[in-house]
């Protein structure tokens, strides 16, 4: 096919569904590659729980102090680690999305309304 009649045969694609057109030659979706509502509840679901588990690892230390500075650490550790796998997952490098996830902006957040909610226990 020359570059003129792939151009037309674009535009003509292009023209009755741009949305569909985009999904399918761009991003490589289809009908196949859809999200599965049920699925994606599940999985969604499932990380959150995950998510909502890890601080409960610090209640293994003896000690009250040991179980403060373990479940602070398990806290801080946690979605650091959640993002280099989400990463390492999504082929793309490593450090920033650990950096954002676990160091940046979700912390500083999280931290300032447990202050703001007197909810904060440091």
């Amino acid at each position: 096919m020359s570059g003129h009649s792939r151009c037309r045969w674009r535009r003509r694609c292009t023209r009755a569904d741009p949305l569909a057109a985009h999904l399918r030659d761009e991003l490589g979706h289809s009908e196949h590659t859809a999200a599965w509502p049920p699925q994606a509840a599940i999985a969604s679901a499932s990380g959150f729980l995950a998510g909502g588990l890890v601080p409960s690892l610090g209640l293994l230390a003896t000690t009250t102090t040991g179980r403060l500075w373990l479940i602070v650490a398990v806290s801080l550790c946690g979605p650091a680690v959640a993002g280099l796998l989400a990463a390492r997952v999504a082929g793309t490098t490593l450090l920033r999305p650990m950096r954002c996830v676990g160091c940046g902006p979700a912390m500083a957040v999280t931290a300032a309304v447990g202050r703001l909610a007197h909810a904060s226990g440091i």
